[in-house]
C-alpha cells in the first residue's frame, strides 16, 4: 500500500498482510484507514501502523458471503442527528452493518434482500442506497433492483431497473438525483425526500432545518406573507406535523421511548406528551394527533389553548394494535408494548376515522371521537401510505414501489370492506385529497401532478413541487 499527497509526494508505503484486498476507505476526519478482505476488515493508523480487527457480525456464519461494499460518510453537510450510523459494511448475501464508528459495540444489521454490489451514503447522510439483483416472481432471471433506508436501516423505497449488469450509482450533489451505470447505459432517477413539513391555516411553512455547522435540528416556523421566522431546536426531531393554527414535533428519548411537543402558530410550545414507544408514524387534524410505532397506537386530543394543558383537560389514549387501549394519561411513559407479528406500515386521518395499515394488507378502522375500533378492511398489499378523503368515504394506498390504488369503503357501521375503485397509478410519491371534495385526489408521479375526479384521471401536469393543500380544484 502506497499513500501519498496530492501533489504526488510519497508519504509512506507498506506491505500488507492481507489476502485478496477489496475494499480500502479512510475515515471521515483522515486520520483511520480501513482495509477489507473477501471476509474480513482491518483498521490502521494514517501512518500504516496496524489497530484492530473491526468486528462484522454480518459475515458471521455465511461461509459464502464476500464484502462487497465498505462506505464511511464523510458527514460534509452534517449528521442527521448526534451519534448517527455512518459506517456501512455489505456482504453479497445481502446483510448490511451500520456503525456509529469503527468502535460501535451495537452495530445495526440490515437485511436489503438483495444479492448484493454496492452501498452509497447520500449527500447529508440521512439514507443509503444498497443496489443489487434479486430473483424474479415465477422462477425468471434476475433484476436489478435499489433499495433506499435511512440512516437507522429503515426501508423507504424500491427502485426496479432496467438491463442485466449495473456498473455503478451515485448520488447528485444536492441528494435529489440518482445516476446508474446500466449495461451501456446511464440513467437517472429523480429522488423525493420525505420533508415531514407542513402548512398552517395561515400560510405559516412550518418545517425542520439541519445544516453543517448547526447538526441540531430546528423547526422552523416562516410566515411567508410576512416574511417573517422563528426557529426552534428540537433534537432528536424524528417526525414533524403541522394542521390548522399548531404543529407537533417529535422527537426521539434520550435512552428510549419519544415526547410529542405541541406548538403554537408562532412556535411558542403549548404542550407535551412522554412516551414509552418510538412513533414511526404521524397523521394530524386541527384537533387531533396520532402516532403508532410497529404495534402501538397513540392518540392525542389536542388542547384548543395553553390553559387547558395546565388544566389537566387534555385526552390521550394508547394501546397495542392487537390488544387492548388505556385512557390513563399517567401511564403513557410507562405503557409496554405487546409486539405483533403483523407491523403497522403506515397511517392516515378523516374528520371522524383514524387508518391504520398493516404489513398484512389489511387497514384497521377506529373513531377519532374515542378510539372505538370499527372494523377492519383489505387492500390487498402492505401499504406504506395511506390517505383519507375529507368524510372518510375513499381512501388511497400506495406500496413500496409507488404503486397506489384508490378504495371506497364501504359498510361501516355493519362489516366494513374496502372496495378498489379500479384507479391505479405508478411512481406516485405523494397524495392529497380535495378539503372540499370526497371525490377529488391529487398526485404526484414522476416530475407531474394527476388530479383523480371520481375515477376519470385528468391530463397530467407538470410539477416537481410538494403538495401543501387541496382545495377548490387548486393545489398548494
Amino acid at each position: 500500500m502506497i499513500v501519498g499527497s496530492v501533489d504526488g509526494k510519497r508519504l509512506w508505503g507498506k506491505d500488507l498482510d492481507i489476502q485478496n484486498l477489496s475494499h480500502v476507505e479512510w475515515s471521515p476526519d483522515g486520520r483511520l484507514l480501513v482495509f477489507c478482505s473477501d471476509t474480513e476488515c482491518f483498521l490502521f493508523d494514517s501512518s500504516g501502523n496496524a489497530i484492530q480487527e473491526l468486528p462484522l457480525s454480518v459475515a458471521m456464519g455465511r461461509a459464502s458471503a464476500k464484502i462487497v461494499a465498505l462506505e464511511w460518510y464523510a458527514g460534509l453537510k452534517g449528521y442527521p442527528e448526534e451519534g448517527c450510523p455512518c459506517l456501512a459494511v455489505g456482504v453479497s448475501s445481502g446483510q448490511v452493518q451500520l456503525m456509529t464508528s469503527h468502535r460501535d459495540a451495537s452495530p445495526i444489521e440490515v437485511d436489503t434482500g438483495l444479492h448484493l454490489k454496492l452501498l452509497r451514503w447520500s449527500p447529508d447522510g440521512s439514507t443509503f442506497l444498497a443496489a443489487g439483483t434479486t430473483k424474479t416472481a415465477g422462477g425468471g432471471g434476475d433484476s436489478l433492483v435499489i433499495e433506499v433506508f435511512t440512516y437507522e436501516g429503515v426501508h423507504v423505497r424500491s427502485l426496479k431497473v432496467p438491463g442485466t449488469t449495473l456498473s455503478s450509482v451515485t448520488w447528485e450533489g444536492s441528494g435529489l438525483r440518482l445516476a446508474i451505470a446500466v449495461d451501456s447505459f446511464i440513467y437517472f432517477a429523480n429522488v423525493r425526500p420525505g420533508y415531514g413539513w407542513g402548512l398552517l391555516s395561515d400560510s405559516t411553512v412550518v418545517f425542520p432545518l439541519r445544516s453543517a455547522r448547526n447538526p441540531q435540528a430546528q423547526v422552523v416556523f416562516w410566515d411567508s406573507t410576512s416574511g417573517e421566522s422563528v426557529a426552534k431546536p428540537v433534537p432528536r426531531l424524528t417526525g414533524l406535523r403541522a394542521c390548522g393554527s399548531s404543529a407537533v414535533a417529535v422527537q426521539r428519548g434520550a435512552l428510549t421511548g419519544s415526547t410529542a411537543t405541541l406548538y403554537d402558530g408562532i412556535g411558542t410550545p403549548v404542550a407535551e406528551c412522554v412516551l414509552s414507544v418510538e412513533l414511526s408514524y404521524t397523521a394530524m387534524t386541527p384537533t387531533h394527533f396520532v402516532g403508532a410505532s410497529d404495534d402501538s397506537v397513540f392518540v392525542w386530543r389536542l388542547p384548543v389553548a395553553a390553559a387547558d394543558a395546565t388544566r389537566g383537560r387534555r385526552s390521550e389514549w394508547i394501546f397495542s394494535i392487537d390488544g387492548g387501549s388505556t385512557t390513563d394519561q399517567w401511564a403513557l411513559d410507562r405503557f409496554e408494548p405487546a409486539g405483533t407479528a403483523d407491523p403497522i406500515t403506515a397511517l392516515c386521518l378523516s374528520p371522524t376515522t383514524v387508518f391504520v395499515a398493516r404489513a398484512s394488507g389489511t387497514v384497521h378502522l377506529y373513531s377519532l371521537s374515542d378510539m372505538r375500533q370499527m372494523g377492519r378492511v383489505a387492500v390487498g398489499f402492505p401499504a406504506t401510505a395511506l390517505a383519507s378523503n375529507c368524510d372518510g368515504s375513499r381512501i388511497s394506498a400506495a406500496n413500496e414501489q409507488g404503486t397506489m390504488s384508490m378504495f371506497e369503503i364501504v359498510g361501516v357501521g355493519t362489516v366494513p370492506r374496502a372496495e378498489a375503485l379500479g384507479v391505479e397509478r405508478r411512481d406516485v410519491w405523494d397524495m392529497r385529497w380535495a378539503s372540499d371534495d370526497p371525490t377529488s385526489l391529487a398526485l404526484l408521479e414522476k416530475s407531474r401532478m394527476v388530479v383523480v375526479r371520481g375515477t376519470q384521471v385528468d391530463d397530467p401536469l407538470p410539477c416537481s413541487s410538494y403538495l401543501g393543500g387541496f382545495e377548490g380544484m387548486t393545489g398548494e
